[in-house]
């Protein structure tokens, strides 16, 4: 290590596969295509006030200090309330020239106590879940204080930026109150909201820091209490006047670069975990595929035991579906895995993270989803029981 002080021994955050694969440049151009087009078609491309995006994040009352300056070799403790804390979830909005939409506080609970909503922040609104989470039916509240606010004498489009949730992507209602609004809803590709969501850029890192901030001060000063719901907001209201501020919002929007609209100000790091490594790759054939290989009696080399069939089974690329294929008849042999040599090409995204467009057409007015193709089914059934119609899937190359 002395010799290259360049160098030093780090802890690495955890990162999924599925977001180290989702965060790639095949997927991020091809949105950023659809974006640029939405906003052309609708002529608020240099209009911020009508960009918005919402987000949620949840806020624990479990407070403890990252690092403490300590005697070498001598254990440090912080004193807690518990080992885990309460979710409270905010829901969030603003737009890209700073202007925020009705924030909503969700408790887990399932009535509102009086005294919990002393002390809130101006245009806050505070609701109750069994867990205190994010319900459909609760963004579609949202939703209703969001076009409230949405200025009646401009009548140009808004385009709302959010992330592929359930309680967003298959919220029908909330939708159709969209459409009514004159509000075009674009929807993120899977795992991507962390560098392309001006809400996670800015704000919410931002909330968090102070809440901690805060949260630890209340700590030492009651020696550990557990923060009441009566009380939450004298913790998060100054944390949020502090974290939700017009350059907070702005930043946002340019550091995720959705205004101005620039691809280029995405750090190329955040892509380098989606390149190939060392690692053999696997493919997953279908069944069809796997029966065409036995019809011609092409047999594979386990690259475990030389000169002995691969009976493991195979990853297949089609979309999510990763449920093994069988191949009936003795002997069972579940399904093989097949390593495919490594290549130095630019990666195609697996199927199951290449996002598909839904487009609803109505009145001249269209929907535009990003959807994993495993929910396509999940949402064209969902739209056609709530109003008769037939969904129309479109891949992203199909006009």
């Amino acid at each position: 290590m002395k010799r290259n002080p360049h160098i030093s021994l780090r802890k690495p955050e955890a990162l999924s596969a599925a977001r180290a694969s989702g965060m790639n440049h095949v997927v991020v151009d091809s949105w950023f295509q659809t974006y640029r087009a939405l906003l052309n078609d609708l002529g608020i491309q240099d209009v911020p006030c009508h960009l918005w995006n919402t987000d949620e994040s949840g806020l624990q009352d479990h407070f403890i200090s990252k690092k403490v300056v300590g005697a070498t070799g001598k254990a440090c403790f912080q004193v807690t309330a518990g080992e885990k804390g309460e979710t409270v979830t905010i829901v969030a909005g603003f737009n890209a020239v700073g202007t925020f939409t009705p924030t909503m506080v969700i408790f887990k609970g399932k009535r509102i106590n009086p005294d919990w909503v002393d002390n809130m922040p101006e245009n806050t609104i505070v609701r109750v879940s069994d867990n205190g989470w994010i319900t459909s039916q609760l963004f579609l509240d949202w939703g209703h204080r969001f076009v409230q606010q949405l200025p009646k004498d401009d009548r140009r489009p808004h385009v709302l930026l959010l992330d592929g949730h359930y309680s967003h992507v298959f919220n029908i209602q909330f939708l159709h109150l969209m459409k009514k609004h004159n509000v075009h809803v674009l929807c993120y590709p899977p795992h991507t909201t962390h560098a392309l969501q001006p809400a996670d850029k800015a704000l919410f890192r931002s909330l968090k820091h102070h809440w901690q901030e805060a949260g630890r001060r209340w700590i030492r000063q009651t020696g550990g209490k557990r923060l009441p719901k009566q009380l939450f907001f004298s913790i998060f209201t100054p944390a949020w006047r502090k974290a939700a501020t017009v350059e907070n919002a702005q930043a946002g929007f340019r550091a995720s670069g959705m205004f101005p609209v620039q691809q280029e100000v995405i750090p190329n790091e955040l892509f380098l975990p989606s390149q190939r490594t060392e690692r053999e790759e696997n493919v997953v054939f279908s069944e069809a595929d796997i029966a065409v290989a036995l019809e011609e009696e092409v047999f594979t080399t386990s690259t475990f035991l030389p000169d002995t069939p691969n009976t493991d089974a195979a990853f297949i690329p089609r979309p999510p579906n990763t449920d093994t294929a069988f191949i009936p008849g003795p002997p069972n042999t579940d399904a093989a895995f097949i390593p495919r040599p490594l290549t130095t090409s630019r990666p195609t995204p697996s199927n199951h993270l290449q996002a598909h467009t839904i487009h609803l057409h109505r009145q001249a007015h269209t929907i535009h989803l990003q959807v994993c193709r495993h929910h396509q089914p999940s949402y064209k059934a969902a739209r056609e029981e709530e109003d008769g119609g037939e969904a129309t899937l479109l891949s992203p190359d199909q006009p």
